[in-house]
């Protein structure tokens, strides 16, 4: 999908980071670039490639390109605990790691480091050429650490063919086109992240990268927002309810902010010059498991989050797996294509 972005329109800005303007066909011969690195490494379909950079236009060119050698990338957030870090990366068993020298210092020496600063040169002598990688919609795509709230954090596995059910409804319920301006804001370890770059660059969309600075302060974010003509944005719930009490212009570009990873607890207090939708969604499911329409006009309701999106099935179960009555309470089962393929190294946990 995004080599054919690349064919259609080579010149397109496909990432924007402060003052850098990366096209279409830049970043794809940089992805092609490293993919064909990591090839001649053994990285194939199956394989995990750690990632481990700054939020820049290097992140998506280190995702597209383990993704273009064939491998499944596990993102590494380089503002977490060193503690974290080693974990994830014995426990998923990685061999390689793509990096930057500066961010190396918590490394074992036994795994091999890709740094796209330090290999530039190396990795710049390999073809520009798209390789050849044998993935079908049910190798692996990504691997993504859950919290690690309820005990240690689980590497939860997501295929191809779930990510693709994730992207093809996202661009349909929020009408995304080549001409949107969409923005990357959630650490790169949080799956929301999956969410804001891949249903974009598989349509020919530009993606805006704020700094740390302003992806923080929602004050600086909302101007931000105007500055760049951001036309939709996800933030992840803490932001929106600071958002909400925020005084907007009504022409301006923006038309939906997407929300979800915590509760919303409250609707706006007045009328928005842009479309607020609330979803919900466990890592296990591919990010977004449901989504609700406009919740602008509920004020003083209690936000739903929503119906199951495509190819999605929802049920309130009692203890013994029957449907519970409205208004009772149950647990949630969710079902459908975009159930992750189970816990990594964790079969038992998996089964259960």
């Amino acid at each position: 999908l995004f080599d054919a972005q690349v064919q259609e329109n080579p010149d397109a800005i496909a990432v924007v980071y402060e003052d850098e303007e990366w096209s279409y066909k830049e970043v794809q011969e940089q992805a092609n670039q490293l993919a064909h690195y990591l090839q001649k490494r053994g990285i194939g379909p199956e394989s995990l490639v750690g990632l481990c950079v700054e939020r820049s236009p290097k992140m998506i060119v280190g995702l597209l390109g383990i993704l273009k050698a064939g491998g499944a990338y596990v993102p590494l957030d380089p503002a977490y605990p060193k503690k974290r870090l080693q974990y994830i990366l014995e426990d998923a068993g990685i061999q390689i790691l793509v990096t930057e020298s500066h961010l190396t210092n918590w490394l074992s020496s036994d795994v091999e480091r890709i740094c796209l600063d330090e290999n530039s040169q190396e990795i710049r002598n390999e073809p520009i050429t798209t390789p050849v990688h044998g993935v079908t919609p049910e190798n692996l795509a990504y691997v993504i650490y859950t919290s690690g709230s309820t005990g240690k954090p689980k590497g939860v596995m997501v295929e191809h063919r779930s990510l693709l059910n994730l992207i093809f409804w996202h661009q349909k319920k929020y009408h995304v086109t080549n001409k949107d301006r969409a923005t990357q804001i959630a650490g790169t370890a949080f799956d929301a992240s999956v969410w804001e770059i891949w249903p974009y660059l598989s349509v020919g969309a530009s993606l805006y990268l704020p700094n740390n600075q302003i992806r923080t302060d929602v004050k600086a974010l909302k101007e931000w927002f105007i500055k760049q003509q951001i036309t939709i944005s996800f933030l992840p719930t803490p932001l929106v309810k600071q958002l909400l009490t925020m005084k907007w212009k009504d022409k301006i570009k923006l038309k939906y902010i997407l929300t979800g990873g915590e509760q919303l607890t409250h609707c706006p207090n007045k009328e928005l010059p842009f479309y607020l939708c609330n979803h919900y969604g466990p890592t296990e499911n591919t990010v977004v498991a449901t989504a609700s329409n406009s919740i602008n006009k509920s004020i003083g309701k209690i936000p739903s989050i929503g119906k199951p999106i495509f190819n999605t099935q929802l049920y309130v179960l009692d203890k013994y797996g029957q449907p519970v009555p409205v208004g009772v309470i149950g647990e949630l089962y969710i079902g459908g294509q975009s159930l992750a393929r189970g816990y990594l190294n964790r079969p038992e946990l998996t089964k259960e």
